[in-house]
């Protein structure tokens, strides 16, 4: 590898590897495609469990509100989907 700082000297420094290819095998062992694609396929399955159920509070002035449909009780997201979200790194009080 070489590096070059601004107008001094081209210095040589030899990079370790950060990875080292002897666990290489193991990494792909438990984050291959076929795993990942089903670690997918489970949360969507928790995602369409625990879908958003609206029902208005009063009809008169269109006030609505919701709960999960597995966990028919509480606030939405239920506790399921936060964890899940929290996996994603994703806030679901942030839209877009």
């Amino acid at each position: 590898m070489v590096l070059v700082s601004g107008d001094g000297p081209i210095v040589h420094a030899a990079v370790p590897d950060v990875w080292p290819q002897s666990q290489d095998a193991t990494f792909m062992e438990h984050n291959g495609p076929d795993r990942i694609i089903r670690d997918c396929q489970r949360d969507l399955r928790i995602l369409d469990r625990h879908r958003y159920k609206r029902y208005a509070l009063s009809p008169e002035d269109g006030d609505q509100a919701g709960y999960c449909t597995a966990c028919v009780f509480g606030d939405y997201p239920c506790d399921e989907i936060l964890d899940l979200a929290m996996e994603y790194e994703i806030n679901p009080g942030e839209s877009g």
